[in-house]
Formats: C-alpha cells, sequence, structure tokens
C-alpha cells in the first residue's frame, strides 16, 4: 500500500507544486484548513523521500500529533522520520540540533516556527542543515500572539496551495456540515454561535 494511491486530487496537486517548489527552493509549505488532509501531504513526501533513500525530521506541538502520525505511516509502511515537539527542540544544544540527520525537515502547524522559545532553535536546525528541504503545513500561517503571517516571513511565500475553509467546502473537498441548534438553549443563547459561522446557517 503505498500513500501515492491515496491521495485525493487536491493533494496530488499540492505534491506536483511542492515538488516545483524543491527544484529551486529550499523552503515551501501548504496552506490548508482543517480535514483536507495536509498529514497526507507529508505522508506522501516521506514516501518520495524514502524512495530515495532519504531521511526525514518532523517537528509537532504535541506527542498526540506525533501518535497519530507515527500510526498512519506504519499503515504505509514508512519508517524514515523521527519526530520532536517544538518544546523538545527549545531544550536542545545547538550541538544536538546540528547533529539531527534530516534531508527533509518538516513543521507541522508551521505557524509556530514564529515562536521566540524555539523559533531561534529551528533556525540553527535549518542553517546546520544547508542541503535539506523545509515543507510546512497549517491551516493557518497566522500567530495568534502577534498577527505575523509565518508562510510569509519564513516560508518567502512560497505557498504550494493556499485552500481556506470555504474553499474547501466549495470544492467539496470536505463535506458540508449543517448546524443544529441545540434543543436545550434559547435562540438568544444560540445566536452568538451563529454569528461565528454566518455563511453556513
Amino acid at each position: 500500500m503505498r500513500v501515492e494511491d491515496d491521495l485525493k486530487p487536491h493533494n496530488r496537486e499540492t505534491i506536483e507544486k511542492i515538488l516545483d517548489f524543491f527544484k529551486t527552493e529550499k523552503k515551501c509549505c501548504a496552506i490548508q484548513a482543517t480535514g483536507t488532509g495536509k498529514t497526507f501531504l507529508i505522508l506522501r513526501l516521506l514516501e518520495i523521500f524514502n524512495d530515495e533513500g532519504k531521511v526525514a525530521v518532523i517537528f509537532a506541538p504535541n506527542n498526540e500529533i506525533i501518535k497519530q502520525t507515527k500510526k498512519r505511516m506504519k499503515k504505509f509502511g514508512l519508517n524514515n522520520a523521527t519526530f520532536y515537539t517544538y518544546q523538545k527542540l527549545a531544550r536542545m544544544t545547538d550541538e544536538e540540533i546540528s547533529a539531527i540527520k534530516a534531508d527533509l525537515i518538516v513543521c507541522d502547524e508551521l505557524h509556530r516556527t514564529g515562536a521566540k522559545t524555539w523559533g531561534q532553535k529551528f533556525e540553527v536546525l535549518v542553517n546546520s542543515h544547508p542541503d535539506s528541504k523545509v515543507f510546512g503545513v497549517t491551516a493557518t500561517p497566522l500567530r495568534c500572539a502577534d498577527g505575523r503571517d509565518m508562510a510569509e516571513e519564513y516560508f518567502d511565500g512560497n505557498k504550494a496551495c493556499d485552500i481556506s475553509l470555504a474553499e474547501a467546502l466549495v470544492r467539496e473537498i470536505i463535506p458540508v456540515m449543517p448546524l443544529y441548534p441545540d434543543s436545550r438553549k434559547r435562540d438568544d443563547e444560540f445566536s452568538p454561535h451563529l454569528a461565528e459561522f454566518p455563511e453556513f446557517y
């Protein structure tokens, strides 16, 4: 079983654009709404690099996401990646970071690369691996803390795709989920929640 065979059309298109970026650029990213298969982009890149005998390092926000990704890797027979949380990266020495083996550096939730605590450590990683490619995914590249757009700032605007939730629904990449008011709530209790999703009700 191969990841390539499980890719949806929109992700096949994105993978092609990622590979095109990697021909001339060190970094690129994919902005995709939750539920559109961002993890499959990572898995397909792992598969491509694995076919070439190359390894990857993946950074994720927490151990639960790492656990889920490892489970999916196992399904496709992939074992060419090591994992770290961003918190772990922040505690590593520059020497430990430089010793990481990686032909591909993956940032899950790429907007986290802008954090002061581990952003500098991430720069150490990238600078110590001049021949490695860097790929990031997120549903939103904007940091809540300061509004910085990390796709523009860190990935130089090299976006293989930028699929918003609205676009994903229009293109039927993800199904439209109807909203039903909680029958236990009064209308005035529910209406503030409807206001958060004006296009769906």
